[in-house]
């Protein structure tokens, strides 16, 4: 080749001195949905350097610290043969499976739905689904209901990305966020609806100790709240008029609420 190289290679310097090649990706997009790692063309004899081969450590060691639980059982407290919505959030809260059929969580986890469960309704038999753990739910037309019996959702000192739910007919009696409780965390809400709950303040969603709830595409309607749901001067809350309306209370405003240094963003 006369001592040139491809175009998928270039040169690295490290200290002026001539280095390894680095691969210039040349396969899929990495980030395409399905697809993990890279895709390299030939050819691939590649010699590594400590730079290159601590970056491939470090691709392996995010991929080993997540785990993806499938839930393939619609409904809620399940046994050791079923992962059900809530063995799933619970075996990624412990890292552990527990008695159940589902596989270990392993750090921050995504929980996706079985094919047979598209547009399913899952009725919770009397408890909230509690999320202690950083967590991505990929719904896919789920609707969670809490039957009137109790919240649907509480989400504690962590992380949370969900998307594609419903989550109706909580039930939070002389407390907040009949639909969705949030404290001292993070929460991203994409193609949610947050719709029928009945709480005392804050019947759709809660917002509490400088937490963060962005809504796309989401829907925070037709709740009501019993008394109100009233916001503190020092937080930010910025409604979509488009995202949030429709609900009642005796003192507006039943649809959230935000506690001291809370944020509620609609892009």
């Amino acid at each position: 080749m006369n001592g040139s190289r491809p175009d998928r290679w270039r040169r690295a310097r490290r200290d002026g001195r001539p280095g390894a090649y680095r691969v210039v990706f040349a396969g899929p997009d990495p980030t395409a949905s399905g697809l993990q790692g890279f895709l390299v063309r030939p050819p691939l004899k590649v010699r590594l350097r400590p730079i290159a081969l601590a970056v491939s450590l470090t691709f392996a060691t995010a991929s080993a610290d997540a785990a993806t639980l499938i839930v393939t059982d619609g409904g809620d407290g399940g046994d050791a043969t079923t992962c059900t919505l809530r063995q799933a959030i619970t075996s990624a809260n412990k890292n552990a499976h527990g008695t159940s059929g589902c596989i270990d969580g392993s750090g921050s986890d995504t929980i996706v739905f079985a094919d047979n469960l598209v547009d399913s309704t899952i009725t919770l038999g009397g408890q909230e689904l509690v999320i202690k753990s950083p967590l991505t739910i990929v719904g896919s037309g789920q609707v969670i209901d809490a039957n009137h019996a109790s919240r649907v959702m509480y989400v504690g000192s962590t992380s949370l990305s969900a998307s594609y739910l419903t989550l109706t007919n909580g039930a939070a009696d002389g407390n907040s966020g009949g639909g969705l409780f949030v404290i001292s965390s993070i929460v991203d809400l994409t193609g949610v609806s947050v719709v029928a709950n009945v709480a005392d303040y804050a019947a759709g969603i809660a917002v509490f100790n400088s937490s963060d709830v962005t809504l796309n595409n989401s829907t925070v309607s037709g709740n009501t709240a019993a008394r109100k749901g009233a916001a503190s001067r020092s937080s930010t809350a910025r409604n979509c008029r488009s995202a949030i309306r429709a609900s009642t209370a005796t003192r507006p405003t039943a649809a959230l609420a935000c506690s001291s240094a809370s944020t509620v963003i609609c892009p």
